[in-house]
């Protein structure tokens, strides 16, 4: 990881870890894959970057397991990842509610 990126998400993650919500969601993460993935979402969210974003993300999803898709869908609104989450649950045998 570059210096630049370490950079960002320290950054990030005070000013995400200053609201309750997101501290809770952060710390509550399941696995350091998920905690990873939700760091670079929170970089996105404050920087709209680095290019490399989605590449970064793809590689921590490829680590979840079942409790990883099942935590973040919960967190996920009523848009696209959302059906991602729901797809990758019922593919590991998990069940969507």
């Amino acid at each position: 990881m570059t210096t630049e990126l370490e950079e960002m998400i320290r950054s990030a993650l005070t000013r995400f870890r200053g609201n309750p919500y997101w501290r809770e969601y952060y710390e509550k993460a399941p696995s350091e894959a998920c905690r990873r993935w939700i760091e670079l979402s929170f970089v996105y969210s404050t920087y709209f970057g680095p290019d490399n974003i989605n590449e970064l993300s793809e590689s921590c999803e490829k680590e979840f397991t079942l409790k990883d898709w099942e935590y973040l869908c919960r967190y996920a609104g009523n848009n696209p990842f959302r059906g991602k989450c729901r797809a990758k649950i019922r593919e590991l045998g998990g069940k969507v509610h």
